[in-house]
Order: structure tokens, then sequence, then C-alpha cells
């Protein structure tokens, strides 16, 4: 054994060869299956397990895994299973048994289930103890399931597994909707391209695949398209088949074998690489998924639209595209790239963008980049106090700081102090210049700025303004920091905020002005 960050760690040419008949079928295109659920530990390491992986390891499995999803996650702290190294090599021999008795040593591989809850203060210590247990006899594989964030421990828990010597696999819980629960609900918000960013280093610290599971199969559409735009791992699915209610395990609709081949296929021709099922799926399931991908080629990466879990349903009709009549943009306090990327993929000619941050302009050029218009977005960091026009622009899109801020405490020696919280709108006086004729600016401005000021000041400039729209915003840190200084503002001026049971609540109005000329 070779010593290594995590402990003990098992030495390559002592680990078992099946893993190399997977590679070698993702090498050679063919589709891996995976085994369904297991007892969830009920039948850990009893014969009724070794009946189960028996029956996966006859249905056709490449993979088998252990029924030890939740053994280590109370390990170190002596929990439910004080013999838990003894049960998680009983588990590793249970699967190895069950391919002996099938006669099908070197072509089944054993992959050994640990929960999430490895990724937490005391996981380091557990991943070592959990090599010195299966030192002398380990699996072929790990596999993380039930991963839902991506934390800012979890790529050291996974460089501590990889540390051990065998090969990993992680599993998450995500739809192309972000976090996803086993009953199809979402836990988060949308949140761009931040989990396939993550999938992206988890390739590059030699992850072996990445599958999506614990969630139901109509949320897994999509998903994979949206992945492959990220990385070159080997991808795959394993989802429920139902959920647990209290009078047990529910599934709507046919969950036979038939239609779970059926959905297998789809999963395919998507191009999944590796598929196989979670709770609710049984060997029946996986022998029929099993025969109809038998050299049936893995699809292309399309984008996947509507899902039955969609709004509008799987056959409405797409919405007519929002799109710009072309010329040319600006964004001003361009952050991440958002609404200058919209523009452009709307059919702007080309959009500057600029803001104070040189991390935020990068940031906009990389995202630019993912999203195939960096051809016509350019973006700059510039200080807009000292920024003039150098163009004339049909669209400018702003959302700056707005928040009134004592100047005693926030003196900045290259800009005016911001009493009133308006400095960076005021820059509306410059719109004249930057507008082409009948050209078009929405500013972002909130309650907490004086609606009589900004009325003068297009008033001043010969522009028209509207209100087009309107929404209630959550106070934000500088807003909680500055709390005297904005009740003091709204003492004198006609800014406010609102109270709504017992809460401040802003209000944001998006302004439509007008050059015409």
């Amino acid at each position: 054994m070779q010593m290594s960050a995590a402990g003990l760690s098992i030495e390559p040419a002592l680990a078992p060869a099946a893993y190399d008949a997977v590679h070698e079928a993702l090498e050679g295109e063919r589709c891996v299956i995976l085994d369904g659920g297991t007892a969830g530990g009920r039948a850990r390491a009893s014969a009724d397990a070794l009946a189960l992986h028996r029956r996966y390891v006859r249905a056709g499995c490449d993979v088998v895994t252990t029924d030890t999803r939740g053994l280590l996650s109370t390990a170190p702290a002596g929990g439910r299973h004080p013999r838990w190294p003894e049960l998680a090599r009983r588990s590793v021999g249970l699967v190895r048994q069950a391919v002996a008795t099938e006669r099908r040593e070197g072509e089944v591989a054993v992959a050994f289930s640990i929960d999430a809850e490895i990724d937490r203060p005391d996981g380091a210590e557990t991943i070592r103890l959990f090599a010195r247990a299966l030192a002398e006899a380990p699996p072929d594989l790990l596999v993380v399931e039930g991963l839902a964030v991506v934390g800012p421990t979890l790529h050291a828990t996974v460089e501590a597994l990889m540390a051990i010597g065998l090969p990993v696999w992680l599993s998450f819980r995500r739809c192309r909707h972000g976090l996803c629960g086993v009953y199809g609900q979402h836990w988060g918000g949308p949140e761009g391209d931040a989990f396939g960013r993550a999938v992206r280093r988890f390739e590059e610290l030699g992850v072996g695949a990445l599958l999506l599971g614990c969630i139901p199969p109509d949320h897994v559409d999509g998903m994979l398209s949206h992945l492959r735009d990220f990385t070159d791992l080997p991808l795959g699915v394993h989802p429920n088949l139902g959920y647990l209610t209290s009078d047990g395990w529910h599934v709507d609709g046919d969950a036979g074998p038939a239609e779970f081949a059926r959905m297998a296929v789809r999963w395919r021709e998507e191009g999944a690489q590796l598929i196989g099922g979670c709770c609710g799926v049984g060997p029946d399931q996986i022998g029929a998924a099993r025969a109809v991908l038998a050299g049936k080629p893995r699809g292309a990466p399309r984008p996947v639209e509507g899902g039955p879990h969609e709004l509008g349903g799987a056959h409405a009709a797409p919405p007519e595209p929002w799109v710009d009549t072309g010329g040319r943009c600006l964004d001003v306090g361009c952050g991440s790239g958002l609404q200058a990327i919209q523009l452009a993929l709307n059919g702007a000619e080309h959009v500057d963008a600029i803001d104070l941050d040189p991390d935020a302009a990068a940031a906009t050029r990389v995202n630019a980049f993912r999203n195939g218009v960096i051809d016509r977005v350019s973006a700059t960091a510039v200080d807009l106090f000292a920024w003039r026009p150098g163009a004339r622009y049909d669209v400018i899109v702003a959302s700056l700081f707005q928040t009134p801020v004592d100047p005693v405490v926030a003196m900045h020696a290259h800009r005016p102090p911001d009493f009133w919280g308006r400095s960076a709108v005021d820059h509306i006086r410059l719109l004249p210049e930057a507008l082409a004729d009948d050209g078009v600016a929405y500013v972002l401005q909130t309650s907490l700025l004086s609606q009589e000021r900004t009325a003068a000041l297009v008033r001043r400039r010969g522009l028209q303004a509207r209100v087009v729209d309107f929404a209630f915003l959550s106070p934000t840190d500088s807003f909680r920091q500055s709390a005297e200084q904005i009740a003091l503002v709204e003492r004198m001026s006609d800014a406010y905020h609102l109270k709504v049971c017992g809460d401040d609540v802003v209000v944001g109005y998006l302004l439509e002005i007008v050059h015409r000329r």
C-alpha cells in the first residue's frame, strides 16, 4: 500500500481489473448498464442482498453497486454501525460472490456506494479509515450518490477519495431547473452555468464519470445535452421510479420493464453513456433496458424542450423569440454580462459592455464566448465618472448602485460622496450624446432615489421617460449598512421604501427613456 493525503491508499496493481471492461465499453461506444435500487441497507450483507445482486448480474449489468449507501456517513462518530468496516468488506464480498456465481468474473465491476454525507467536517477521517478497511479486498470503483449542492469542501472531499487509488464516480440530484429532489421538487433557482463549470472542475480532478440520479425520470431530459457543453466526462443516468410515501413506495403510471426500456432509449439517444436506475427500479427493468440498448449507438447531444414538469407542458407551442432589430447597444454596469449577452442573442449588431470592476468585464467576455456571441460583445473596465460615449447607441441598458451613503463614512478620492445615492444614475445627463436618433435607454431606478430629481433631469436634457415596469426588491447589505442615511434622505426628499409585514421592501422602477431629436 501507498501513503497519501487521505491516509492509506490502494496500490493500483492490486485493484481488481473488472473496471477495465467498463472502460473498454465506454471507449467502444457501448452503453454501460448499471444496476437499479437495492434494499437501502435493510438487506445489507445478507442472503437477500446476495440474491438481489445475482439478479442484476444475470440481467446483464456491467456495474453492480454495494448496498452501503449511508454506511460511512455515521461511521467516525460510532453511530448506527459500530461494525461498519466489517460490513463494508462483507458488502463488497457479496457482490463479488454474486458475480462469481453467475460466472461473469472480469466482466462486472463492483461499485462501492457512498452517501453524499461523506462531504462533511469529519469526512476526511472516514475516508482514511475506509481506505484501511478495504485495502486487502477493494471494490473496483467508488460512487458518491445523492450529491446536491457543490459546497466549498466538495472538491477536497473528491480529491481525498481519489487519493485512495480507485476510480471515483459522482451522482448528482440535478435537472435543467437546478437542484432537484426525489419528488421532482426544485430546491433552488436557475443557476446558469455554475453546475457545468463545477463538473468541468471534477473532470480536471480526474473523476471517472458523472451521473444524474435520485430524481424522477422525466426530469432527466435535456440535462445531458446541457452538461456536454462543459465536459467530456462519460455521462449517465439512474433515476428513481416513484417515491416513498407513508403507505410505502408509490409509482405513478406505468413503471414496468417496457416503459423503462422506452425511457432508456430516449436517454441513450440524448447521449447517455451509462444507464441504470435507483429506488423503484429492479432487475426486470434493467434487463429490459439492456436488451433494447444492445448495439444502439449513442445519440448526439441536443436541446430537449418542454417536459411534463415544465411550464406549458410537453406539447405547448414555443413562444415567439424576442428579437431586436439590430443596431448597436450598450450595457452600463454589465456585471457578469447577462444583459449584454441577451442583447446579442436577440440580434444586436454589437454590444459594448462597461463596468468599474475589471473582473466583471473579464467575466462578461468569458460568458459571451460560452454563449457564442463573443464576436458581437466587447467588455471593458471603465470608471463611469470619467467615461464619455465613443458612439451612439440604439439601445442602452443600465442597472447601477443606488444607495444613499454617509459621505463622512464613505469618502473616496476619485468620486464625489454619494449622499443622495444618485451619483451613478445622474449620468442620465449623457444620454443625449450616447443615444442615436429615436434610441431608447432602459434604466433601473429604485424608490430610494428621488423621482422628482430624475424627472427634472430628464426634462432638462430634452428626453422623454415613462415607467414600463416595477418590482419589489429585498434590501441588500448596503441598505442595512446605510439605514440611517437612507432615513435622512427620505425625510429630505420624495425618496421612500415600504414596510410589508414588518420587513423593509424597496420598489424598483424600470424607466424607458427615449431621445427624439
